[in-house]
């Protein structure tokens, strides 16, 4: 280690700060590292890992990309030392595998992959879908509200007219 003069020896090989700053930093890591081990890691289904893959795509990560590269978005790079990795990994690779027979995805030699356009394609049609089922939810409680409306003017027309007589 080369020091600035006898004021730098003194500060940082002398009462060797520098390693007590990396054994804190160590610390700290090994810490952060054991409490993301001891929660559940989220489990991501189909559509959502593919909206996670093209955003890659969309924010520049790169041409292609690996099965890792997609749990390290989704993750941090955390996953890689929690006990259930390999599950994860295991269940990324099985989605992965599932875009390349669909076509959403293309082998571009060996582990890595790259987008192709039925991805786009796949998630404009899944959110037509789910815009479509909203609509259709929010129109079926209006229609509920409607009914029970409905009832209870009748109710009350049927008290009415009983009161009457």
């Amino acid at each position: 280690t080369k020091y600035i003069g006898l004021w730098d020896y003194f500060l940082t090989g002398y009462t060797k700060i520098n390693q007590f700053k990396c054994a804190i930093h160590r610390w700290s890591e090994d810490t952060k590292q054991y409490f993301y081990n001891r929660k559940q890691l989220a489990t991501f289904d189909r559509i959502e890992i593919l909206r996670a893959i093209v955003q890659m795509k969309m924010t520049g990560h790169g041409e292609h990309f690996m099965a890792m590269d997609i749990l390290t978005n989704l993750y941090s790079m955390r996953w890689v030392l929690h006990p259930d990795s390999d599950i994860h990994e295991t269940r990324i690779q099985l989605f992965v595998d599932s875009f390349l027979e669909s076509g959403e995805l293309a082998s571009a030699g060996g582990a890595y992959y790259t987008v192709t356009g039925k991805a786009i394609n796949t998630l404009s049609k899944y959110e037509e879908q789910e815009r479509r089922h909203h609509e259709n939810k929010s129109l079926q409680n209006r229609m509920l509200f409607l009914t029970f409306a409905l009832v209870a003017v009748g109710l009350l027309q049927a008290i009415v007219s009983w009161l009457k007589n």
